[in-house]
């Protein structure tokens, strides 16, 4: 049985997982400790328990603790993921299991899920007022659907009069980009939910060398992205030597995204 490795927070959790076919067969999982990862507080890297608890929704997924994988682990998991990628090279559904406690709230439009990200880390954070103007552009570029945001801080987004999901559990939140139409966020988690799923999406790439000096736009793509490649991309290049275009949020205005949003609309219509 193979083992993965995990660590740090659920956007790199879920891409681990989603880069293997885990909904066929038995596979165990190993969690690296928050501790040691340097990783920002405010990154917020769920516990270990908490990653126990979504994982064991995968009926293949054989919880194994915390801990590193050993040597011979560590590449037999590259060699293997390296051969699935070069016949498969996007993300496969894990296939979760939801139980009842995950139940979400359906709506008769489709939907457009935004991920605005008010919390986290700073590089990734936008103000208020310009992601109201940008979400109001966006319900006018898709009338047919909801606009609805996801962000445990997004209560700031109702009187404008937007549908918002504050005080999902994870598995519901997964559940809701699941469900989605269309999704928009800041390089976040939601991107691989969104790649395992087929579901347009547009992802914003700030400059995010200010919170870790490694993450390069090189870097970022190549580990990112790994598994997501339909998506459209502001802020960043995807040619073969990948460079940040926006810099930082506080750069970025609505205007500098509407020509993608019409081009999304475009897409899967």
């Amino acid at each position: 049985m193979l083992t993965i490795q995990t660590w740090g927070g659920w956007g790199d959790i879920l891409r681990e997982i989603a880069l293997l076919p885990v909904r066929f067969g038995r596979w165990k999982v190993r969690h690296l400790p928050a501790s040691a990862v340097a990783i920002r507080p405010d990154a917020a890297a769920p516990a270990a328990e908490e990653v126990r608890s979504l994982l064991e929704r995968i009926p293949g997924i054989v919880w194994d603790g915390e801990g590193a994988v050993t040597k011979a682990e560590k590449v037999q998991a590259r060699l293997l993921r390296r051969a699935i990628e070069y016949f498969h090279p996007r993300l496969f559904d894990p296939g979760f299991r939801w139980r009842t406690s995950d139940e979400i709230a359906e709506t008769k439009k489709r939907r457009f899920i935004v991920q605005t990200h008010l919390q986290g880390l700073p590089s990734k954070q936008w103000d208020r007022r310009l992601w109201i103007e940008l979400l109001q552009a966006t319900a006018e570029i898709f009338p047919d659907h909801d606009v609805e945001v996801l962000d445990p801080a997004g209560d700031v987004f109702r009187s404008a009069g937007f549908v918002v999901h504050d005080r999902l559990t994870l598995p519901q939140a997964i559940r809701l980009v699941e469900s989605a139409d269309r999704l928009l966020s800041i390089d976040s988690w939601s991107k691989y939910v969104a790649a395992w799923r087929g579901i347009p999406q547009l992802v914003i790439v700030p400059d995010q060398r200010s919170d870790y000096p490694q993450l390069t736009a090189q870097a970022v793509w190549k580990y990112s992205f790994r598994g997501v490649r339909d998506a459209q991309l502001v802020g960043i290049t995807t040619d073969r030597k990948p460079q940040y275009t926006i810099g930082s949020m506080k750069r970025f205005q609505p205007s500098d995204i509407l020509s993608a949003l019409r081009l999304l609309r475009s897409r899967g219509s």
